[in-house]
């Protein structure tokens, strides 16, 4: 993936943090400049249905690893 569409998913994925769970810590910003493709898209995905911040990067019940 391109440098430039790897921070539109990165800048997506922290869109939906803020509108989900408000102000995000700097920890999870740079968590995210951190992540590469795979973890941005399963974060993402977790960030449509989880119902706290936590539950976005930690794994558990619900939230495959796939």
């Amino acid at each position: 993936m391109s440098e430039g569409r790897l921070e539109g998913l990165r800048t997506a994925l922290e869109r939906v943090l803020v509108a989900r769970f408000g102000t995000i810590s700097e920890d999870v910003v740079a968590r995210l400049k951190r992540a590469d493709e795979q973890e941005l898209g399963v974060w993402l995905e977790r960030a449509a249905r989880a119902s706290s911040l936590k539950e976005v990067f930690e794994p558990g019940p619900g939230n495959d690893e796939s």
